[in-house]
């Protein structure tokens, strides 16, 4: 995007001032219909704002230009940022009940990374999923090694 240049800052400061002086019936009700979301019952709702800029980056000037092109830009890089760092601390959390006092030997490369991927993998509990036939297989194999490696020493 590289707006390095006063007179892009400028074009850009420009089409933010038009977009502030829009009324709401600039953008068609049928877009505000398609992105509003409704919370509850007691007509709470939001407006969803990739919609409602999806519509602002195709409005046009009368000679038919971008009429908002720099500052669509802007808010849909703004857009994709993360609102919340939730998901990171969930996985946190999860490392936190699993590598415990008791089990503080627990592999970040191995065992814990097996773990927590069958725990993010899937919406049930772990001791509720199934592994096919293939990775039993595989797994009793590992065993099967492991303790040959380690008990014939």
């Amino acid at each position: 995007m590289g707006w390095n240049s006063p007179e892009q800052m400028d074009n850009l400061s420009e089409e933010f001032l038009e977009f502030q002086l829009l009324n709401d019936d600039d953008i068609p009700k049928a877009i505000w219909d398609k992105a509003t979301v409704s919370v509850d019952e007691d007509e709470k709702s939001y407006h969803r704002m990739d919609i409602l800029w999806q519509y602002v980056s195709t409005m046009k000037t009368p000679d038919h230009t971008p009429r908002f092109l720099m500052l669509a830009k802007v808010a849909m890089l703004v857009l994709v940022i993360p609102h919340s760092n939730a998901e990171e601390e969930r996985v946190f959390s999860m490392v936190r009940k699993n590598k415990t006092s008791f089990r503080p030997s627990l592999d970040p490369k191995g065992t814990l990374s097996s773990i927590l991927t069958i725990k993010l993998r899937h919406d049930k509990p772990s001791h509720q999923v199934k592994p096919t036939k293939e990775v039993l297989k595989k797994a009793k194999s590992a065993t099967w090694n492991y303790n040959r490696r380690h008990t014939s020493q």
